[in-house]
């Protein structure tokens, strides 16, 4: 009986934690993302998550925060990590009064629902490891980890539920949302990667769009 418990459980760890191929494979010329995919200027809908740790929350929490969705399989993750890594470090050393949530979606529709249970541990494995690259980054770029401006958390998609949402059939090729008050503002893939010379305007124009609403809200003092 033990053995018919362990030897799936094996199949599954070695599935998520094998590394990816060293050479990334290169995308079908035809490959082409669905029309429905979320563009600029469309409104992400109200989601609910629960992240590998059981912690619950929803977008609308997180309304005036400026949220990077990012969604990416077992070897996209890796291409996507490798750009979206430092490119984010730039943002917080350069906008540290921005609020910012990073929710990435681990594409496991492969993984039969049956063995959903076993695969949590091993999501939990990466992510403190992932936790403690993230905390050895801050230091090197000596950028502060705060929580209050900067929070990150991996969520299991089993059903395809959330890259649905966001019009994706899978997560092959990894994707990023940028998104503030639910309206997504920019797009980035892996043909349109989020190297750091892109991906920093978008936070630049944000930061301005952020900083103007607060002057907008403020009370005015009387003449």
């Amino acid at each position: 009986m033990e053995k018919r418990v362990i030897a799936p459980f094996l199949l599954v760890f070695l599935f998520l934690l094998l590394p990816a191929s060293p050479s990334y494979p290169e995308p079908e010329e035809n490959s082409k993302y669905p029309d429905v995919r979320l563009k600029p200027g469309d409104i992400v809908a109200s989601l609910h998550f629960e992240d590998v740790y059981g912690n619950k929350f929803t977008n609308e929490e997180y309304y005036d925060w400026i949220i990077i969705y990012t969604f990416a399989d077992r070897l996209s993750n890796k291409a996507l990590r490798s750009i979206i890594g430092p490119a984010g470090l730039e943002v917080e050393k350069a906008h540290p009064n921005l609020k910012l949530l990073y929710l990435g979606f681990a594409d496991l529709m492969v993984v039969p629902t049956m063995f959903s249970e076993m695969v949590t541990p091993i999501l939990q494995m990466i992510m403190n490891k992932s936790n403690q690259d993230l905390e050895e980054a801050h230091k090197i770029w000596r950028v502060p980890l705060n929580t209050e401006r900067a929070r990150f958390f991996m969520i299991p998609d089993y059903t395809g539920h959330y890259i649905r949402s966001f019009g994706l059939e899978n997560a092959k090729e990894y994707h990023v949302f940028i998104v503030y008050k639910r309206k997504v503002h920019a797009t980035f893939d892996s043909f349109n990667p989020p190297y750091v010379d892109y991906y920093m305007p978008v936070f630049d124009k944000l930061a301005k769009f952020i900083a103007s609403e607060r002057s907008d809200s403020s009370p005015r003092s009387s003449e």
